[in-house]
């Protein structure tokens, strides 16, 4: 009783501990790396940030709504005043000033300047002559422009939505590379579990050979020659037993690493059953890299940032501003009298710098700037090139794996 007690027991434990251990699938270790592993949720993280760059971007050509001013600014000391008959006297001040400015600005992308709308009203008061004014615009609307510059919102506007439908593509690869990674990690543990069970099986024979030699020697039926290659046999079976299982822990805790499954010491992986079978021809695989590939539009995001260099260096050259302002204000000694009766504010002015001697330095950084281009374009061609280069040679790769498959 106690012996068939004690056998219920093992089976029981056995039964359990097949029970518990975890198996998974192929697929199922491809959803676990793209759906909760560290490397998923950095390329997650990624593409959150560039969306948020292209947020950042589009505000740029948005109005902006500004408040802005100093409630108050007090100021007591003594400053310099020179009287009529030329002397010198310190005297003392005590005063207060409150500004409040209400603005709105609209970038100009057509033609790169802005647009601003402004409403202020300040405060100032002096307590040593009892002295307070009101001062006060109504409105200003003012116009900066530069002439024949730099347009910087012109040009984000054809690559920054390049670069962003490139970092949903690059996501895209990035969870695909990842499948990839799966897939190679899965299967260095099934070749460990195989590996491990084909070890066993081995030890398992030259167990049963040892002890066959073993029983001959004692019958006088063998020679100790015979038998110590057996034991050496048998030796290097364990051996063998030994690196397997240690192979295969290393395989399940890259496994593990990778697919965040930290929590699970022992598990097994099943190998897919069926492999369907993929045909895939040149032509389709091109027009689809061409279509999904993130460097299609890196190609022509980086041969649209050339050109702008050159556009930037030639809009260096010389500089031009207008400015330009009209408003309405005014100023009085009570508050309801700053919006009543305003006169009006006009600015208009144009500033210019252009190099009279620059010892060729425009012309070196045009050069420079169109040089760079001619190279980017020439890297983008051969770029392109190696790229069907490479989808070519991963088709016909995958076709002979294919082929070995079938044999």
């Amino acid at each position: 009783m106690k012996a068939f007690g004690a056998l219920c027991t093992i089976v029981l434990l056995t039964s359990y501990a097949a029970i518990a251990q975890q198996h998974y699938t192929l697929d199922e270790v491809i959803s676990l790396l793209r759906g909760q592993s560290p490397l998923a949720r950095q390329a997650e993280t990624r593409k959150e940030n560039r969306y948020w760059q292209f947020r950042l971007y589009q505000s740029n050509y948005r109005p902006q709504l500004l408040l802005s001013g100093d409630l108050p600014d007090y100021n007591r000391d003594f400053f310099l005043n020179r009287l009529d008959d030329g002397t010198i006297r310190f005297q003392e001040r005590e005063q207060t000033t409150g500004t409040l400015n209400l603005g709105l600005q609209q970038p100009l992308a057509l033609t790169g300047g802005s647009l601003w709308v402004n409403s202020n009203l300040s405060r100032y008061n002096d307590y040593q002559f009892i002295i307070g004014q009101w001062n006060g615009t109504l409105m200003n609307v003012r116009l900066d422009q530069p002439l024949f510059s730099f347009n910087r919102l012109r040009w984000d506007r054809q690559t920054e939505p390049l670069l962003y439908e490139e970092s949903k593509r690059e996501f895209a690869e990035e969870l695909e590379n990842l499948s990839v990674k799966a897939v190679e990690a899965f299967f260095n543990v099934v070749q460990a579990q195989v590996a491990l069970q084909v070890a066993e099986s081995n030890k398992a024979a030259n167990d049963t050979i040892h002890q066959i030699e073993q029983q001959r020697y004692n019958l006088g039926t063998t020679t100790r020659e015979k038998l110590l290659q057996a034991e050496v046999q048998w030796l290097r079976a364990r051996q063998e037993v030994t690196q397997a299982r240690m192979n295969l822990q290393n395989a399940r805790l890259a496994l593990r690493t990778m697919a965040g499954l930290l929590d699970q010491d022992d598990f097994r992986v099943v190998p897919p059953a069926n492999v369907k079978k993929i045909i895939i021809d040149e032509e389709t695989a091109l027009h689809y890299a061409r279509q999904n590939r993130a460097a299609s539009l890196s190609f022509q995001r980086r041969k649209i940032e050339a050109a702008r260099e050159v556009a930037r260096a030639r809009g260096e050259r010389y500089r031009i501003n207008l400015v330009a302002s009209y408003g309405l204000n005014n100023s009085a000694a009570e508050f309801n009298q700053v919006y009543q009766d305003p006169l009006s504010q006009q600015r208009f002015n144009v500033g210019f710098t252009v190099p009279v001697v620059d010892w060729g330095r425009n012309q070196a950084s045009m050069r420079m700037a169109q040089a760079n281009q001619k190279l980017t374009e020439f890297l983008v061609e051969q770029e392109e090139r190696n790229l069907e280069s490479e989808i070519i040679t991963q088709i016909n790769q995958f076709k002979t794996i294919a082929d070995q498959l079938d044999v």
